[in-house]
């Protein structure tokens, strides 16, 4: 019997990201109620798990982006939260993804304060993590969190993330020529915003110069 319980609890964290996988599968075909379930199920078998606070944090995010898809935002940030409070997580590009899509999810259903809750915690980890695998992922981030801050009216902190945004693309502008020609003018729609017209031209004209 004590086999049989050890070998069911070894396959949990297998079935739960098969769980997971589910869900996401699930949410591609629009059909929510049963992707909600599906990644309740993920969380209720990672709870029940002490120690392993990082699956209960990716099933939670998980979660809560099932939660925006079904139209439940606050049902989302109350899962969102929670795994947000969960102490010993670390950086992560699996919980930093769901973080980022959870963040798009709330932003594009108009809930922009929340979706700035997920947005922020994304970049600290994108930051956090070692520049390989993804490394457009950082970029990406912080021209949606500027994003995700215009919408707000947080005009200050959005041209903030879109110098860096800049700055980021222009280092790998080599590579990422047209991502910076669009980094730029998102910062230039920004600058002229508030009234700094000479930045705003500049940058508007190395995004043309860029695109020929």
């Amino acid at each position: 019997e004590m086999c049989i319980r050890d070998s069911s609890r070894a396959a949990e964290p297998a079935l739960a990201k098969a769980l997971l996988a589910r869900a996401a599968h699930l949410r591609e075909l629009a059909r929510h109620p049963e992707a909600v379930a599906a990644a309740e199920e993920a969380v209720t078998l990672t709870r029940a798990e002490a120690d392993r606070p990082q699956a209960l944090a990716v099933a939670l995010i998980a979660l809560a982006g099932e939660l925006t898809a079904a139209g439940r935002p606050a049902d989302a940030m109350e899962a969102a939260r929670e795994a947000l409070a969960i102490t010993g997580v670390r950086p992560d590009p699996l919980l930093a993804h769901l973080l980022s899509r959870l963040a798009t999810d709330l932003g594009r259903a108009g809930h922009h304060d929340d979706a700035l809750i997920p947005s922020e915690r994304a970049v600290t980890m994108w930051r956090a993590l070692p520049r390989s695998g993804d490394e457009v992922a950082l970029g990406q981030v912080l021209g949606e969190h500027a994003g995700l801050l215009q919408a707000a009216g947080r005009w200050a902190d959005a041209i903030e993330f879109s110098a860096e945004a800049v700055a980021y693309w222009d280092g790998r502008a080599g590579q990422e020529q047209e991502r910076l020609a669009a980094a730029l003018t998102d910062y230039a729609i920004r600058l002229r915003r508030v009234g700094r017209d000479e930045e705003a031209l500049a940058a508007a004209s190395e995004a043309e110069s860029l695109r020929g």
